[in-house]
């Protein structure tokens, strides 16, 4: 799958930058490549996203909207 990187908005890819996932446009994506970056994106979520009471953070919504993205669109 191609164009990944456009599916999402500049503080996005921001963020999945943050932790290492550098997505581009031009990259055909192999579908066990886009199951790794799935993976790796909702395991960020899982540990970053709520405080010590299981409560969301305000960036938990943020990684939501990727998570949500990348779903649609890649069908994972």
């Amino acid at each position: 799958m191609r164009n990944i990187r456009s599916i999402f908005d500049v503080q996005q890819n921001e963020m999945l930058e943050e932790i290492n996932i550098i997505l581009v446009d031009d990259k055909d994506y192999t579908d066990d490549e886009l199951d790794d970056i799935y993976d790796a994106i909702t395991e960020h979520y899982q540990v970053a996203s709520f405080d010590g009471n299981g409560e969301p953070l305000p960036i938990a919504y943020k990684w939501e909207e990727i998570i949500d993205k990348f779903f649609d669109k890649t069908n994972r």
